[in-house]
């Protein structure tokens, strides 16, 4: 049951609500005895099926209640209401860094102004064995009179430390800002994970954005492990190159190459920021257009392969967890995984130089005959996509598959070229493929799904590739949700109803599922109801360009 202002959780009133997320909903309430208001975080609801799970919780928010610093929003209480726990912290009145980001480069002089204390309260964090695990500018507080505030310390461990499938299932960060050891599901972290997602905060303050944000959230945590980091200079090429190496160290994918403190972070940054800028030569200063990250699968690389992916995007999003069940892959020499894996005590190895991961523009690394793996002809089939090449893609993508079969990229790249050349009953039959050979891969059902859904129209056995896939991911709301459209097209309201009330209760703030329930409005014939869902997807931060774009389609169906 919601909880609704003017109701009483323990001895605080509720105001108002501020904001809702994967993990918790954000109230201002006020405390009568103390004449104070407070801001409450309730937990999500499904993590009251854990029995213990409250105890755990406990011993969490008791760790990071104690945590006393001028620049961490302070935990004043923690209980729970009708099963839920709620945390209660000092209500802050102001707004997020990432409210006041614009997506252009921000001045030195603010971008350390800003970073002095949250480097000092990350580290004081540190110091008591405190990791915060989801740095991310919507994170940091700024009030009116500029003082800085750290929020939701160690909330991402309270929610991972339960033993429900909901907490052992969720992925604990957020995929622009996380570390890659963290995006791979390492259980023994340490301060440099904070580090990285800091360095991330740091990349869009120098930049505008941050270095890696594909289509899907699974994508951009592909590309935190594996992609060489975009050079800061490519995009803003006022930045200095102590500057730029600054960055690179901070968000070097082994955690042995970057800073081993945040001290050692917050003085290279005084070193740096703090000192005069060095003038940029004139032939320098005229506007290199930025290198954008390509995602793994490049799909983005040609129109037509656009239109194709915005009409499948739903069931795009899957998560981490996909990729922590998919076999090994393989990648060329200068791209190994820098990490050993979750059961070594190996110390990790040294990064390789940018340089020898760093192909020269529109240029392919050279193919030994017999020897390249299959992440490298993929590499390549993207190439020709983005040369509009789609016969030669087509080409290297069935190498691919046959140099690594369980290598599920070179899949779903090779559906969509064959698309592009309208080669639609290829294009669908690399999709069955994918799944003959990959029967244990829920990101292969789900792709499969999303292509009998939208490109075959072939409700019936999108439901049953999409069930399949939920078998194997049973708490993934992406897939529930496209269940959930399947049943609706199938006029199977009763259901589709059941299936999207489980995706909200699994992620309430999933922008797919909110689009599974505009279908679903817009079938009951309540018109405005569902224009509220589309316009919410449309206008929603965290929804891709193309899942908006889906939205906008509906929304045109809708009259709006």
């Amino acid at each position: 049951m919601p909880i609704l202002p003017g109701e009483n959780v323990g001895p605080y009133r509720i105001i108002e609500q501020l904001g809702s997320g994967g993990m918790a909903t954000v109230f201002k309430a006020y405390h009568a005895s103390l004449d104070r208001y407070v801001a409450i975080k309730v937990l999500h609801p499904a993590f009251k099926q854990d029995p213990q799970f409250f105890e755990r919780f406990k011993r969490e928010a008791r760790i990071v209640a104690n945590l006393e610093h001028p620049n961490i929003i302070p935990v004043y209480d923690f209980n729970e209401h009708h099963g839920e726990p709620y945390l209660v912290m000092r209500f802050i009145e102001g707004d997020t860094l990432k409210a006041k980001m614009s997506h252009e480069p921000m001045p030195r002089s603010q971008i350390l102004r800003l970073m002095r204390p949250v480097c000092q309260a990350l580290a004081y964090a540190h110091q008591q064995g405190v990791l915060h695990r989801d740095i991310k500018p919507s994170n940091i507080m700024l009030t009116s009179s500029d003082s800085v505030f750290l929020t939701d310390f160690g909330l991402a461990r309270m929610v991972q430390a339960g033993e429900s499938t909901l907490s052992q299932d969720m992925m604990v960060g957020t995929p622009q800002y996380i570390s890659p050891e963290q995006a791979q599901g390492l259980k023994e972290l340490d301060g440099r994970t904070d580090i990285y997602s800091l360095g991330v905060v740091l990349y869009e303050m120098l930049t505008g954005r941050v270095p890696f944000n594909a289509d899907t959230p699974f994508a951009t945590i592909h590309d935190h492990i594996y992609a060489p980091l975009p050079l800061p200079s490519d995009i803003n090429p006022k930045i200095e190159p102590a500057v730029e190496r600054l960055l690179l160290k901070a968000l070097a994918k082994n955690p042995a190459d970057r800073f081993a403190t945040v001290t050692d972070l917050l003085n290279a940054l005084e070193n740096t920021l703090a000192a005069p800028a060095a003038p940029i030569p004139a032939a320098a200063s005229a506007p290199i257009p930025a290198k954008k990250g390509v995602p793994w699968w490049v799909w983005a690389g040609s129109a037509a392969l656009i239109l194709l992916v915005a009409a499948g995007l739903v069931l795009g999003g899957l998560l981490l967890r996909a990729r922590r069940n998919a076999p090994p892959v393989s990648r060329p020499p200068a791209e190994q995984a820098e990490l050993p894996p979750a059961n070594s005590d190996a110390p990790p190895q040294p990064a390789p130089p940018v340089e020898q991961a760093k192909l020269p523009p529109d240029e392919t690394a050279p193919e030994q005959p017999g020897t390249a793996s299959a992440e490298e002809l993929a590499r390549q089939a993207n190439q020709a996509v983005r040369n509009q090449n789609m016969a030669e893609a087509v080409g290297l993508y069935e190498r691919a598959i046959a140099a690594d079969p369980h290598y599920l990229p070179a899949y779903f790249g090779l559906s969509l070229a064959q698309r592009a050349q309208g080669q639609h009953e290829a294009s669908m039959a690399a999709l069955q493929q994918a799944v003959d050979n990959n029967p244990a891969q829920a990101a292969a059902w789900a792709r499969l799904g999303e292509g009998q859904l939208f490109f075959e129209r072939n409700p019936t056995a999108a439901l049953d590739s999409l069930t399949k896939a939920a078998e194997l991911e049973p708490d993934n709301a992406t897939l529930v949700a496209g269940q959930a459209i399947a049943l609706t097209q199938l006029n199977r309201p009763t259901e589709a109803k059941t299936a999207i009330d489980r995706a909200l209760a699994l992620e309430p703030d999933s922008p797919e599922v909110h689009l599974a329930n505009a279908y679903y409005l817009k079938q009951q014939g309540n018109r405005l109801a569902a224009l509220r869902e589309v316009r919410q997807i449309i206008q929603n931060n965290a929804a891709s360009p193309l899942l908006k774009e889906r939205a906008r389609e509906l929304l045109g169906q809708l009259g709006g």
